[in-house]
């Protein structure tokens, strides 16, 4: 019973911080999408193959850890409520599993971070390669002596600017 509490426990500590490295890995791969098809467009080329999906995200085995971790509550416990049966498992906790706790949460986040930066690595890769593309097609293109397509190409790229930031990027 305490197994699974802590198991679940567990789980919902850690699935809004990995869910939200997720979401964000997304919606920067959406962002750069997005400046991907407005080149091609701008270009009159179309988008090459889509950018990589972040993919391979390692997984929270719970199960590992809980099996390590057996905290036997004591009959009388079940006698003093719920609030004396919390603070019984947090001092076994803090007392008999900080460091289990500690190294299994650590390789975890290694993980985690390994993958996370070999998400965004693929996306930058596949969108540097891009970009050199475009760009050796716009260096090979004749300069534009006319100042008003200039300024019109100007203030398009502010309101981009303003209107589609990479997501975590200030204004």
């Amino acid at each position: 019973m305490l197994t699974q509490f802590f198991s679940e426990t567990l789980k919902s500590l850690i699935a809004e911080p990995v869910a939200a490295t997720l979401r964000l890995i997304e919606q920067t791969r959406s962002a750069l999408v997005k400046a991907v098809e407005s080149a091609a467009s701008a270009s009159g080329w179309t988008a090459p193959e889509q950018l990589p999906s972040p993919a391979g995200m390692p997984t929270l085995d719970v199960n590992q850890i809980s099996q390590m971790i057996v905290i036997e509550k004591p009959r009388v416990l079940s006698l003093c409520g719920r609030s004396a049966v919390a603070a019984y498992v947090r001092r076994r906790l803090e007392n008999g599993f900080d460091r289990i706790l500690l190294e299994f949460l650590s390789l975890y986040a290694n993980r985690l971070r390994r993958w996370m930066e070999q998400s965004i690595n693929a996306l930058r890769n596949a969108f540097n390669e891009f970009s050199d593309m475009h760009r050796a097609h716009f260096d090979a293109a004749p300069a534009a002596a006319d100042a008003s397509e200039i300024e019109k190409n100007v203030r398009i790229l502010r309101e981009w600017n303003t209107a589609d930031a990479l997501p975590g990027i200030g204004k």
